[in-house]
């Protein structure tokens, strides 16, 4: 098994997340080389992970099939284990796993939120780029995984290992200074602009916001804008929201009081750290709502006329519970996904000619 390479690639800053905290454990286990896209290089450098940037690597970007068969081959690589990033900004991800087909390697992918699980699906409804494993977080994205790609990969149900390591944070005092709340964006995927959802689809849902917040005590609540690092920016909101002034996400977390947007996994990451938390169910008005967490941890908003009441309750909780029902799912995640991770190493691929 010496002769064996694991390749690591993570693309996207959520499934980098995932797979970063079990990443030094495993080194230590298998010859492996990590590779990360710009998105990425953040939370492997959190847990001091060693990488290469991809770009270095394979050249320009997205990396097509071609170079991806051809650096396997050349690396002798026989395992891949790796996000499974969206494939509409940029195609890398998709095309290694595609690579590794064509390679005859074996290759194993992580689903790190419950939201766009047919992202392995092409134009046409058919199964596209599909890894042979799946690692998930609950039963139920194990359920939907294998209704839309049947038997075409194992799932296994793992919890999230980036979930698990977070901790109640502190609240910071107040001491007289206003609270702080962070509009939490996401861009609008059926946006061939990837324009935030804020920006148009949910423009009634910041406005308010604004106006509820001004009325939600004294001294009124500052707001500020938390972008996605894949969106477009916005004129429009840059001129009517400050940008969120923390430099990372756990700053952010530490540093403010109540975050509000869509069901994103940010938005769970601060349910379980223990700050106020409001999300915006407005269905179909606010753009990627395919597939809601299905655990509460937020005050949830169905109308507009549900905010103002939501946000005052957020922030009168000082210390809001952390939701339990997830905090079990999340519960011995990086036992599980290590337990996993050995079992697929043991496999022996069908190398391709």
């Amino acid at each position: 098994m010496t002769d064996r390479l694991l390749l690591v690639y993570a693309q996207d800053v959520g499934g980098a997340k995932f797979l970063a905290p079990t990443l030094p454990p495993l080194l230590r286990l298998r010859r492996t080389v990590v590779i990360a896209h710009p998105l990425a290089e953040a939370a492997l450098r959190e847990h001091r992970v060693p990488f290469r940037p991809l770009a270095r690597e394979l050249g320009g970007l997205p990396v097509g099939e071609d170079a991806w068969e051809t650096w396997l081959r050349r690396r002798s690589v026989t395992h891949v284990y790796c996000t499974l990033s969206s494939p509409l900004r940029d195609r890398s991800n998709a095309h290694l796993v595609r690579a590794c087909v064509r390679a005859g390697v074996l290759s194993m992918g992580v689903m790190d939120h419950w939201k766009g699980l047919d992202r392995l699906l092409a134009a046409d409804g058919s199964p596209d780029g599909v890894p042979d494993e799946i690692l998930c977080i609950d039963e139920p994205s194990r359920r939907a995984l294998r209704k839309l790609y049947g038997r075409r990969a194992r799932v296994h149900v793992v919890g999230h290992p980036h979930l698990e390591g977070l901790r109640r944070l502190g609240r910071r005092p107040l001491n007289g200074r206003p609270p702080e709340i962070v509009v939490v964006s996401q861009p609008d995927t059926a946006d061939k602009g990837f324009r935030s959802v804020f920006d148009r689809k949910a423009a009634a849902a910041l406005d308010a916001v604004l106006r509820e917040s001004a009325r939600s005590g004294d001294p009124s609540p500052r707001v500020f804008f938390r972008a996605h690092p894949k969106e477009t920016p916005s004129p429009r909101i840059e001129r009517r929201v400050p940008a969120d002034p923390a430099a990372d996400w756990e700053r952010s977390l530490r540093e403010h009081d109540v975050f509000v947007g869509l069901d994103s996994m940010l938005l769970v990451e601060a349910g379980l750290a223990g700050r106020g938390c409001v999300a915006l169910r407005l269905g179909g008005k606010c753009g990627p709502t395919d597939r809601t967490v299905p655990y509460r941890f937020a005050e949830e908003v169905g109308r507009l006329s549900e905010l103002g009441p939501a946000l005052r309750r957020a922030l009168r909780r000082a210390r809001p519970a952390r939701p339990s029902c997830l905090v079990r799912v999340v519960r011995g995640s990086g036992v599980r996904v290590l337990s996993r991770l050995r079992s697929f190493l043991t496999k022996r691929p069908a190398r391709s000619g």
